[in-house]
């Protein structure tokens, strides 16, 4: 198999998620980014591409909140940064998907308080 198709292994899902979240994973935990989504990540972000998967093993390591979105089979870790401008939530999406089933990395993204808010209500946020 050629080594350069493979995807990137940036973390895996500690298991003070798994207790958190009372949920017991039976397949790999490992976390993977694609050969595609680091592509695209380097055309839109040429200068901080480097530093989003790096992050992005961070926030995989030590998240202040975790929920499992079973309906999609998503986790959604998510970092608090405190900035001058004020508190940001950084949310890392990690979904449960291909053949055979991988946990791959989804999305980095800023959510709002608010949308936090929806989102514990149907899946509540734990602390690991």
């Amino acid at each position: 198999m050629n080594e350069s198709n493979e995807p990137l292994k940036v973390g895996r899902i500690p298991i003070a998620v798994e207790r958190a979240l009372n949920l017991h994973l039976a397949s790999n935990v490992s976390v993977y980014m694609s050969n595609e989504r680091i592509a695209t990540l380097a055309s839109e972000k040429p200068k901080g591409y480097l530093n989003i998967i790096e992050e992005t093993t961070n926030i995989l390591h030590s998240p202040d909140f975790v929920c499992y979105r079973k309906e999609i089979e998503q986790f959604l870790f998510v970092k608090t940064y405190v900035r001058p401008a004020g508190i940001r939530f950084v949310g890392l999406g990690v979904s449960h998907i291909g053949v055979p089933k991988r946990w791959n990395f989804d999305h980095m993204r800023v959510y709002h308080l608010e949308e936090l808010n929806d989102i514990n209500k149907a899946s509540p946020f734990a602390r690991p």
